[in-house]
């Protein structure tokens, strides 16, 4: 279910980018889906494992058995998840119509940027081949009767402008998860293997990060606190698998793993000294407290 309302959010994303294009685009392929739901895997393992584990432990759940259980739950989900879209990128149906992104937005006379260029559309804005003047910096205008390339296709503009007020928090967790699903689908590329180290090792540590942020005897605050520490988790994720700091771990590990065990090693350690953590924690809590 999260899966679902998280791939469905950000095709509404889509939608108002294809709404915002010039000329507006009124279809949209199997492919154009391809992304939302690349987006919305990790998104449902990281809300998924947290929800569960809050609500695991509101019903006081054997610690054992929760750990076990959802850990090869959400494991078989992410593996699940990557086969099935990539079985869909490879289906071939007919387009499908995108009802109120037909309609053109601008005038004659629309101004649209890129970077320091300016285009100001000269005829309607749903005509692509229509005449355009373009504007950039320290240059003469430059007027173009039909707008085409070197290689003779029509030069694409940019979409119009919305003033949209940025949220740095929403945005970078956004991007957080989408470079999280790109590193999946890397992995995934690699091998089934090397795919289900990363996959297995990510929701280790996900898992074993719940036991920490559950220990306290307030749900709501435990849930408020897990997004924090899951948070901190998809920020690693994404500092980990990124190529300077990949590079940097493949130099400094000299052969002794495999270039794709590297992440999955330092998820597994860190996943394993959580556990060790918990369990001296709640030994020293005693039973009554367990």
């Amino acid at each position: 279910m999260i899966f679902v309302v998280a791939a469905f959010a950000f095709f509404l994303h889509l939608w108002v980018e294809f709404a915002a294009s010039v000329p507006a685009r009124t279809s949209i392929g199997v492919a154009g889906f391809i992304p939302a739901l690349r987006w919305a895997i990790p998104f449902a393992l990281y809300l998924g494992i947290l929800l569960t584990m809050n609500y695991a432990f509101r019903r006081r759940a054997n610690g054992f058995v929760t750990f076990i259980l959802v850990s090869v739950l959400f494991c078989g989900q992410v593996i699940g998840a990557n086969i099935v879209v990539d079985k869909l990128a490879a289906v071939n149906v007919p387009p499908i119509a995108l009802r109120g992104a037909g309609t053109t937005l601008g005038t004659k006379g629309l101004i649209l940027h890129t970077a320091d260029t300016a285009i100001i559309l000269l005829d309607k804005t749903d005509n692509n081949t229509g005449s355009r003047v373009v504007s950039i910096p320290d240059e003469p205008l430059i007027y173009q009767k039909e707008p085409r390339g070197a290689d003779g296709e029509i030069i694409s503009l940019p979409s119009v402008p919305f003033n949209i007020p940025q949220n740095l928090l929403f945005d970078s967790i956004r991007v957080d998860f989408a470079l999280s699903a790109y590193y999946m689908r890397e992995r995934f590329n690699a091998g089934i293997i090397p795919f289900l180290m990363w996959a297995s090792s990510l929701v280790l540590l996900q898992v074993a990060v719940s036991f920490i942020f559950n220990i306290g005897i307030w749900p709501l605050a435990n849930l408020f606190f897990g997004a924090l520490l899951l948070r901190g988790i998809l920020a690693f994720e994404v500092f980990i698998n990124s190529s300077e700091v990949q590079f940097a771990l493949i130099d400094f590990a000299r052969g002794l793993l495999p270039d794709s065990y590297i992440s999955p090693f330092i998820f597994g350690t860190l996943a394993a000294l959580m556990l060790v953590y918990v369990i001296l924690l709640r030994i020293a809590r005693g039973p009554r407290h367990a």
